[in-house]
């Protein structure tokens, strides 16, 4: 399955689907001990979080807070697609434990 908007990483399986179609599972990278999977993967997490504030008060119509919810979003997002390509992976997947 996809990963949906409001699921946690957080007791699943992380696997991630290739370029050559292989499907591989995405292992702990660092010494964290506050996550599992890769540290990109959480860090993207962690700031997804972070901008779901700055989300809210676009949704209310605050421009300002449109404009900064847009730039911040893009750094995350650009950040996943370079993380992504890197690593040849077309799709995030999850499966429970």
């Amino acid at each position: 399955m996809l990963l949906r908007r409001r699921e946690s990483w957080s007791g699943k399986l992380i696997r991630a689907k290739l370029e050559n179609g292989e499907v591989v599972t995405l292992e702990k990278d660092c010494d964290c001990v506050i996550h599992e999977g890769p540290h990109w993967l959480y860090m993207d997490d962690m700031d997804k979080k972070l901008n779901a504030p700055l989300r809210e008060r676009a949704m209310r119509g605050e421009p300002l807070a449109f404009k900064a919810f847009a730039e911040a979003e893009l750094r995350r997002l650009g950040a996943k697609r370079s993380e992504m390509e890197r690593r040849s992976i077309t799709a995030i997947l999850l499966e429970a434990n």
